[in-house]
This record gives C-alpha cells, structure tokens and sequence, in this order.
C-alpha cells in the first residue's frame, strides 16, 4: 500500500508542477481601456501658437521652397477654412527634408519645409500645397503616393 501512496504523491506533485509552469506561460491579465481625456496637439501655422492647454511650448517656422506658390500658413482662400495640404513626413535630418522637396518640386509642386521645435530637438515637416478643397487635394495625394511616398497624409 505503500507503494500506491507514493506513486500517486508523486504523481499529484508532478500535477502540480506543471500547473504552476503553465500558469506562468499564460498572458498576464487584459489592460483596462483608456479613461482618461488624450490631448491633441493643434498650432497655427501663422503665428506658430500652441492651440490648446497645458501643452509644451512649440515654435514653427515655416521655410518656403524658392518658387513655391502661398505659404503655407496663410490659406489659399484667404479666409482659413478649406485649407488642405498634404503631409510627406516629418524627418529628424533636414537634409531628407530637403532631399524630398527637390523631389516634389521637380513635380511642380508648392512644397514647404516646417521647422518645428520642441525643446532643444526640432523636426522638419515637408507639406505639398495649400489646396482650396478636398477633392484637388486627394488628386495631389494619389500623385504624390504614386511617386513612393506612400505615407503621405491629408491634412485639414
């Protein structure tokens, strides 16, 4: 009878071992969904102002391309609504900021390079237009995709 106690001991510690190292192999517990309000970040091209509160200090320059048409803070209406314009990137290295400009502007698109500072770092955002409307800025958009820049964005 003895016997029997220790096999089945054994087996019941065996049992237990294995349940332990499987539990540790499962994913941990589901997060919870965010709750709390995210902040978006929005400035005005012309004055380079932060829009919003509570967020860090931003200056934008805008560094228009030698021929290109209205700057890109000031919107082709004239007016500020229905201004698009569509995002290339925004690039660490200002020298594939302007390697992509020269691209575009081989195109004969109204590039703007954007120098936006946060702090000592700065970021280089090359946009294409301004565009009065939608449908003629999606027409650049496909154009400009077609040409390989396939994470070129709208922006509004």
């Amino acid at each position: 009878m003895d016997e029997v106690l220790l096999r089945r001991l054994t087996g019941a510690l065996a049992l237990l071992v294995a349940a332990l190292v499987l539990t540790f192999l499962l994913p941990g517990p589901v997060p919870e969904p965010v709750t709390e309000d995210l902040t978006v970040v929005t400035y005005d091209l012309g004055t380079g102002q932060v829009v919003g509160a509570g967020l860090p200090a931003v200056e934008v320059h805008a560094d228009p391309a030698p021929d290109a048409t209205p700057d890109v803070g000031k919107p082709a209406d004239g007016k500020g609504a229905g201004v698009w314009h569509v995002q290339i990137g925004s690039f660490e290295d200002r020298n594939n900021a302007r390697s992509a400009q020269q691209n575009l502007e081989k195109l004969k698109l109204p590039v703007t390079i954007q120098t936006v500072r946060m702090g000592k770092d700065a970021r280089y955002r090359v946009q294409v237009g301004p565009y009065p409307d939608a449908v003629t800025a999606r027409r650049a958009l496909e154009r400009i995709r077609r040409q390989g820049y396939r994470d070129a964005t709208l922006v509004h």
